[in-house]
């Protein structure tokens, strides 16, 4: 099979997980929906229902230690984020070694089957992130717009892949996850760092924070 077509800014490395780390994070996050939050999500006209679990640093200033940087807009029942699992805390240093990029949060997504898909949309961050793959196999888009039409590249999500969307992809395209009928669960786990413009203590807006580090 011929590898697919990647938008500029994007790569995709097949089996970047080795079967000893998919064995032990399935062991810890397994593809049952029981283990994640549903949370709610309403985007323009649109409820959604996620199923979902934040990790990752923590706040050290009062009130907000548990309080995730990067969340969504409309967002009900939304878990406290929690601090890193061993086995995730692994794979972020293994991203740092490999990449460069020291990641802040992993936002794990996931997905019954293959009926949920995710609808073309930019990032509130518009970073560079990293998607590891574990489960059935889904084809993520990318897109000029969010039209269909103006669809630009379709690459699947094997078990155990690591995608890497640049900062230039994120502000060029729109991404979501296609509708695929006769497909198993699946879940993301996606690493993002902290964007330049936000407190490394409290994770508030630099022109927001009132902590030691912002004034």
């Amino acid at each position: 099979m011929n590898p697919p077509s990647l938008p500029e800014g994007v790569t995709l490395v097949p089996q970047w997980l080795s079967e000893a780390e998919e064995k032990d994070l399935l062991a810890t996050y397994p593809l049952e929906a029981a283990a994640y939050a549903e949370v709610k999500i309403a985007s323009y006209d649109v409820v959604m229902l996620r199923r979902k679990v934040w990790e990752g640093d923590l706040s050290t200033v009062q009130g907000r230690r548990a309080q995730p940087y990067y969340w969504f807009p409309g967002v009900e029942g939304m878990p406290p984020q929690r601090p890193w699992s061993p086995v995730l805390l692994r794979l972020r240093d293994r991203i740092h070694a490999e990449c460069g990029v020291y990641c802040h949060q992993a936002i794990l997504t996931f997905y019954k089957d293959g009926n949920v898909p995710i609808g073309f949309h930019q990032d509130k961050h518009r970073d560079i992130f990293f998607d590891v793959s574990l489960g059935a196999t889904r084809t993520i888009l990318f897109s000029t717009t969010q039209a269909q039409r103006d669809k630009v590249a379709a690459v699947p999500l094997e078990a155990r892949s690591l995608l890497t969307v640049s900062k230039r992809a994120n502000d060029r395209f729109y991404h979501g996850i296609a509708k695929e009928a006769r497909r198993g669960p699946r879940l993301s786990i996606v690493f993002r760092p902290l964007p330049q413009w936000a407190c490394s203590t409290c994770f508030d807006l630099l022109t927001q924070c009132r902590c030691a580090h912002g004034g």
